[in-house]
């Protein structure tokens, strides 16, 4: 009798051992995974909206929180039993915070455009650490149950902090009077959040959340933080989601070689209708009341490509100096008009790697896009909805970079996502390393 109640005890404190550690990592990777993606960013780097933007201004609190935070992360994958696995076959995500460190030797400002290196990779690493400690599944739940409470949050601080929550008329550049940007720096970061979150929430919210009144309050706020925004990203974002995701439940339900035959005419339809391409965004943008020219959009990415290719640069300007200390200056000295980003993912990775670095850049997701594709042809019909996933999510990011850069930014939502769903594409995910 006494070695049975020695030996319960023994079981029983391991397993209270590992609840207890599973609950730490399910807090600190909550915890920063919001402020990764951007989350209280004005509060904590004490950034003053009345200003003007410096590029090479830094808080020391914020590069001291974020850089806890992505040592942690990194010594957890470190120290993860299939850490050197994934490494070894996720490397082309690899490559762009590699392009990024190099591009230092020709950067105007070499030191700041290391330590935007740094957190780019430091972001990456973030996301893998996270596919490396939970499951595919319960690392959706946290990322999911995270982006609602951030939500929350945001209609929170746009009640109780307006002048915090909410675009004021003494913010620079005052064009954005009114609009809700919650805990974000951006109406345009809230915009996205909730159209991702709204995505998320219709479709794996109930694992998220098993009581649809939590569920049901979390899609509110969601909702009323996209529409508070009016961020047109945003809107695209959550029609491209819950599209993709819709025809997905479709594919889920036929063989593979159907699958297979079925995609390749999808894709057949979606290079035809590139003729009418002009048409289509045109209505698109109607629907969302968004002008032609995305309000003013266009004609600034006719002239930053006229500018970048004055000095055909093969290689760049360098990592993010490039654009805030060299493009950006000379926009405002022709124009008078400050732009704090080029927005467009595919430009601002020219400016920063070049045509060479573009070229890279298309090929990493190209591989992204195909491991992807790959995954929801094998897929069974059980765990069909979440291998779905990273073939939406990339879809739709490499959609959004058109009229928003989000492929090479540090602390955002997109690196993360991006990185956590990679091991799952090359089959290195936590799930199914335990089911074989």
């Amino acid at each position: 009798m006494p070695r049975i109640h020695s030996s319960y005890r023994v079981v029983s404190a391991a397993l209270i051992w590992r609840q207890s550690t599973h609950s730490l990592l399910s807090i600190f990777f909550a915890v920063g995974l919001l402020v990764a993606i951007g989350g209280f960013v004005l509060q904590i780097a004490g950034t003053s909206t009345t200003e003007p933007f410096q590029a090479t201004a830094s808080s020391i609190l914020a590069q001291a929180i974020l850089g806890s935070i992505y040592l942690v992360a990194s010594i957890l994958l470190i120290r993860s039993p299939s850490a050197s696995a994934i490494l070894v076959r996720v490397w082309p995500i690899l490559v762009l915070p590699f392009l990024a460190f190099l591009s230092a030797a020709w950067s105007p400002d070499p030191f700041l455009t290391l330590r935007r290196s740094f957190a780019f990779l430091g972001t990456i690493l973030f996301g893998l650490s996270l596919a490396s400690r939970f499951t595919f599944k319960d690392g959706l739940n946290l990322i999911t149950q995270t982006l609602s409470v951030s939500m929350v949050l945001s209609v929170v601080w746009t009640i109780a902090l307006p002048a915090q929550g909410i675009h004021q008329a003494t913010d620079l550049p005052p064009v954005f009077v009114g609009l809700w940007r919650g805990i974000f720096a951006h109406r345009n970061i809230l915009g996205y959040n909730a159209g991702f979150t709204i995505a998320l929430l219709i479709v794996y919210g109930r694992a998220a959340f098993h009581s649809w009144l939590l569920r049901g309050g979390a899609l509110i706020a969601s909702i009323a933080c996209l529409i508070g925004a009016r961020s047109g990203g945003g809107f695209s974002i959550t029609f491209t989601m819950l599209a993709l995701l819709s025809s997905m439940s479709f594919f889920g339900r036929l063989a593979p070689k159907l699958r297979l035959i079925i995609l390749t005419l999808y894709s057949l339809a979606a290079a035809c209708s590139t003729i009418f391409l002009d048409e289509i965004i045109a209505a698109a943008l109607s629907i969302l009341g968004k002008d032609p020219d995305l309000t003013g959009r266009v004609p600034y990415w006719h002239y930053l490509m006229a500018l970048i290719n004055k000095d055909e640069p093969m290689l760049g300007y360098g990592y993010y100096a490039g654009f805030a200390l060299k493009i950006r200056p000379e926009i405002y000295e022709s124009t008078g008009m400050d732009f704090m980003t080029p927005h467009n993912g595919y430009l601002d990775v020219l400016i920063a790697f070049g045509y060479i670095g573009l070229a890279v850049c298309i090929l990493v997701f190209v591989w992204l896009e195909w491991r992807a594709i790959r995954l929801i042809i094998l897929s069974a019909k059980h765990p069909y909805i979440l291998d779905a996933l990273p073939f939406v999510i990339i879809t739709s990011v490499i959609c959004y970079n058109f009229i928003e850069p989000s492929f090479i930014s540090p602390n955002s939502q997109v690196v993360v996502l991006l990185a956590w769903l990679t091991p799952r594409l090359v089959g290195l995910d936590k799930c199914r390393r335990q089911a074989t």
